[in-house]
């Protein structure tokens, strides 16, 4: 029967591990009561049924859940069907709708009428292949009216047929599919062999039913000539994006379809490993620019006005990588040194903030290409800066989408510490040009090999082209502060997750287990077989699958033949090595026993950070949690860092210990020390007897320049991690702090002040705390001195430790920072057309917070007036962030309110206002996220809004905070996600720890205070 259907799957049951996918409203009723709700649903059925007989075939047919009157009954009936008896009331789930239109009126059938949908899997069977896709998209956004926007498609698909089969499933969501526009086509032949077209919204997949069967070795069309749907709001998918122009507001459509929503913009095969070209075109109002993957071939008009831009066909692709922009923005561009024409998009308003981003993409681009041997494959490469992005950026082959603040930089008010994002994610982004998108991974349960290894080359890129900046440290740093924070839960998973196909489980491993500890262990192996041996390995993986498909045993493997034929150490175990690391989730601690002069012992265990705390067997370990780890060291004797492949000591999963013996181990007397994970090329921690510990921190107070600085970073974070774990006391830690006024390099600072900052939120609502602030302002008092307020942004590493000195000495509340930074803002207010030399990009963001915690709602309301006039993104930012520094509770309460205002807080920002006021003031926020649950979930989408709730609830230590979490994740079952449970075992870890207060207390008077 010709019609049209709607596919509407927007919620699912997190928990869910069967292959269908349960709805989220679920009710209940006693076997007699669905007997008569049956009874009742069946001559209603009956009636509605006659009515559509005499109707006649012009009519439309509306066949949805809830029928006027008696929609509680229906989907009482429906949950009970579902769970008992499907073929009961069919496949419409409760509280979703399945339209099938074909001309005239409406009438509204019951779903007890619908044919039952099967179970199906949630993976596509594989009967056939898609080879290429021809996709024409017409946003149509040009009213003004948000709620009238919608997008028009037609779109073909060659397919080759694998086995003889009378049906094809495709991906669909939230599509209107016109039924009589399906059709089905032999290659060269004309007849129709499309039947009947069946809802499988469960699984987001449509189902042809065939009136012949396709035959293997064949190929086949199908085409569907209609489906629209309203241009979304959610950020996936075909969506609206917006900004201001001169207080108006100017409409742009983009798209985001990684990793599930390509389905949300074309019925298609939507899936990594299911690759085809593409040939799109994009309909369009004249004076507009349209962007996709390739350069436009032509365009042509067509009666009504409308221009058609078609573009150049794709090389061979994943559909999550297909991308389309309509709006008026307007580029620069360059050429690599291949000739590639390289074109930065922004809006006009921000088309001088594209220089940086330009030299930065110019010289990663040449640089991968070198490294890896192989040219960039597309013809061109925009990159455009958008306001409305759910991610920081989107490898799009060909037409890469960032985040604005993370693409655009203006001189003069971004500051040295911007640079460092910006330069990062465009090294990320164009590293997927080769892997992510000319290799692809299998399935999204290697999801790290493309995250992770892009991950690995942005710092690489980084390194290299930028030596003065460190990277390394920073690498370090970022490594302990968030892939180890993660992976040293038992809410944390594997690198390679077996049997994942539920896109939401899908969407929720994208973290900092795949992207942080992915690199983390790239690193690895990459020192175990060396720099050059992994730099031909990794050409030679990328060239065995050009344009293909690849998972991590192909990429070990390939590194394991390169250093077979490079004699290296550890050829032979590359791939047996790198599988503890790949399937089972957390990492060990080298436990180092110093046994005497020449001699020490290994041994290992699972790190966590309550050893007490409950296995969730989601994912369980077939090594029992032990690894095969790279060791290295060195001494006091010794102080050589700089290690290689050759000095590796391989601890075996299966070995219980091992002796080293050396002469370079000094006698385990006075003040020597061995340090473990030299320049911390392991994804591991190391611990120590109680001597070695002291011995190391007297090392650090009396001269730290003597132990390289990723190992400072690495001793910082293994001995807080060890006190929060229970294996090394409190002591020991504090006393590393004594050597906090003489660190100067920017990534040991700074790592010991996010050690520092964990401990502050501790502490906060404690008795003990005015005397721990004491100790931080004398401890930082020196900083302001030595570095001052003036920057000409000459020296990246010193405008770093600007930065972060003074962030630091005024929240701890040093007057020499505090009183000039509220003079400094009190300059600008009197004379807002200069910013007095003070005010530089690398210390605004002090001035900025200092000044509204210190004064009145005057300073509130002039930063939150320059806020809405901002034209650069990462200066909207540290305006966004000063408004949650007030200590004026009714201005809490006003940035609070202000946050669900779209004309104050702009959507994209949402995210980032709730998480500054979280920070700031977490009894309020929490009170807000609780309140606005909803909305706030529907505005974030479940992926963030799971993320802000880490943020939010990231301070609480008491009881009944907890009680508060646990009885929120009850209450919303439904929307539950991942996070929560990490988010629950956050805060008990954090109530664990509380019993350190009184040992700082003592140590605090211990030093006088």
């Amino acid at each position: 029967m010709p019609g049209e259907y709607t596919v509407n799957m927007r919620k699912y049951d997190a928990d869910d591990s069967s292959s269908s996918l349960k709805s989220a409203s679920q009710c209940h009723c006693s076997v007699a009561v669905g007997f008569l709700l049956i009874l009742v649903a069946i001559l209603v059925a009956v009636g509605v049924g006659l009515i559509v007989h005499f109707a006649g075939n012009n009519k439309d047919i509306v066949c949805n859940c809830n029928i006027s009157g008696l929609s509680a009954g229906i989907s009482g009936c429906v949950t009970l069907a579902k769970e008992n008896d499907p073929d009961i009331c069919g496949a419409c789930p409760a509280g979703q709708m399945t339209t099938l239109t074909h001309g005239g009126n409406t009438t509204t059938v019951p779903a007890t009428t619908v044919t039952p949908i099967k179970k199906y899997p949630l993976r596509l069977p594989g009967t056939v292949t898609p080879m290429l896709y021809s996709i024409s998209i017409k946003p149509d956004f040009y009213s003004g009216n948000e709620t009238e926007f919608m997008f028009y498609g037609q779109m073909s698909v060659l397919v080759h047929c694998n086995e003889n089969t009378d049906e094809i499933f495709m991906h669909v969501t939230d599509l209107h599919i016109a039924e009589n526009s399906i059709h089905v086509t032999a290659e060269g032949g004309s007849g129709n062999l499309f039947q009947s077209l069946e809802l499988v919204p469960s699984q987001q997949m449509i189902k042809i039913s065939l009136l012949s069967p396709l035959m293997a070795g064949n190929n086949y069309t199908v085409e569907i000539k209609d489906f629209y749907a309203p241009i979304r709001d959610d950020l996936t998918g075909i969506y609206k994006g917006s900004f201001r122009r001169n207080g108006e507001i100017v409409y742009y459509v983009t798209s985001q379809l990684e990793v599930v929503e390509a389905r949300k913009a074309f019925p298609c095969f939507d899936e990594p490993n299911l690759k085809a070209r593409f040939d799109i075109t994009i309909v369009r109002k004249p004076n507009w620019v349209a962007l996709s993957n390739m350069p436009r071939s032509r365009t042509d008009t067509d009666s009504d006005g409308w221009e058609h831009d078609v573009f150049e066909r794709t090389p061979i692709m994943p559909t999550y990588l297909l991308a389309f922009i309509v709006s008026d923005f307007t580029y620069r561009e360059s050429n690599t040194a291949n000739g590639v024409p390289l074109r930065i998009w922004a809006r006009k308003a921000a088309e001088n903030q594209t220089e940086f981003g330009m030299a930065s993409a110019l010289s990663s681009m040449n640089y991968l290409e070198s490294y890896l041997d192989i040219p960039y494959n597309m013809p061109k490469q925009d990159m455009i800066a958008i306001k409305d992005f759910v991610w920081p950026a989107m490898e799009n082959w060909g037409l890469i989408v960032f985040r604005e603040d993370l693409l655009l930089y203006e001189p003069g008010v971004s500051s040295q510490a911007n640079k460092y994002p910006t330069f990062r994610y465009i090294a990320h982004e164009l590293a997927h040009n080769w892997f992510g998108n000319l290799v692809s991974p299998n399935w999204w349960n290697d999801l790290w090999i493309k995250e992770g290894v892009a991950t690995f080359f942005e710092y690489r890129v980084m390194d290299v082209l930028n030596p003065d900046w460190r990277v390394s440290e920073s690498f370090a740093d970022d490594l302990t502060e968030e892939g180890f924070a993660l992976d040293g839960l038992q809410s944390s998973h594997p690198l390679f997750l077996k049997g994942l196909d539920d896109p939401l489980d899908i969407l929720r491993h994208y973290d900092s287990v795949s992207y942080k500890k992915g690199a983390a262990v790239t690193f690895m192996l990459e020192f175990m077989v060396g720099r050059d041996t992994f730099q031909r390995g990794f050409t030679s993986y990328l060239k065995q699958f050009l344009f293909g498909n690849a998972g991590h045993t192909d990429f070990f493997l390939a590194m394991q033949t390169q250093a077979q034929v490079e004699n290296k150490t550890l050829a032979d175990d590359i791939v047996d090595i790198m599988g503890t690391w790949v399937y089972q989730m957390g990492y060990p601690t080298v436990h180092v026993e110093h046994t005497g002069q020449g001699k020490m012992r290994l041994t290992q265990s699972r790190y966590l950070q309550d050893p007490q705390a409950k296995e969730k067997g989601v994912f369980q370990s077939e090594f029992g949690y032990t690894w095969d780890i790279p060791f290295t060291f060195t001494s006091n004797t010794e102080k050589d860092f700089a290690k290689i492949d050759d000095d590796i000591v391989l601890l075996r999963r299966d070995e219980g210990s091992v002796s080293i013996l050396s002469d370079v181990i000094p006698g385990p007397v006075g003040d020597n020390w061995v340090i473990g994970n030299t320049e911390f090329h392991g994804y591991y921690r190391v611990n120590y007897d109680e001597r070695n510990w002291r011995s190391l921190i007297n090392q650090l107070i009396n001269d730290h320049t003597l132990i390289d600085p990723l190992n400072r970073i690495q001793i910082i974070s293994d001995a807080f991690s060890f006190v929060r774990s229970g294996e090394i006391d409190l002591n020991i830690a504090l006393k590393i702090l004594e050597y906090l006024r003489k660190e100067r390099s920017y990534a040991p600072l700074n790592k010991l002040m996010r050690e520092v900052q964990f401990m502050d939120k501790m502490l906060k609502n404690q008795p003990v705390y005015g005397k721990f602030r004491k100790f931080m302002r004398d401890s930082l008092k020196q900083l302001v001195t030595e570095y001052g307020f003036i920057d000409d942004g000459s020296n990246y590493i010193a405008s770093h430790m600007r930065g972060i000195a003074l962030k630091w000495a005024c929240y701890y509340g040093v007057e020499e920072c505090t009183e000039q930074a509220q003079q400094l803002m009190s300059q600008w207010m009197a004379n807002q057309s200069v910013k007095p030399p003070g005010i530089n990009p690398e210390v605004s963001e002090t001035v900025y917070c200092t000044a509204v915690k210190y004064g009145d709602e005057t300073v509130w309301d002039f930063v939150m007036q320059r806020l809405k006039v901002e034209n650069v993104e990462t200066e909207s930012h540290k305006f966004l962030k000063a408004l949650t520094c007030t200590s004026h509770k009714w201005l809490r309460i006003k940035m609070i309110r202000s946050i669900l205002i779209t004309d104050i807080i702009p959507n994209p920002l949402v995210y980032r206002a709730t998480m500054n006021a979280g920070h700031a003031f977490p009894e309020l926020t929490w009170d807000f996220f609780r309140n606005n649950y909803d909305e706030l979930l529907e505005r974030l989408g479940t992926t963030w809004f799971g993320r802000l709730l880490m943020q939010v609830v990231d301070e609480f230590n008491t009881e009944l905070r907890l009680e508060e979490l646990v009885r929120l994740g009850e209450s919303k079952a439904d929307e539950k996600n991942a996070e929560h449970d990490i988010a629950v075992e956050h805060v008990k870890n954090n109530i664990k720890w509380m019993h350190n207060v009184d040992k700082i207390e003592q140590w605090l008077n211990g030093l006088g205070y």
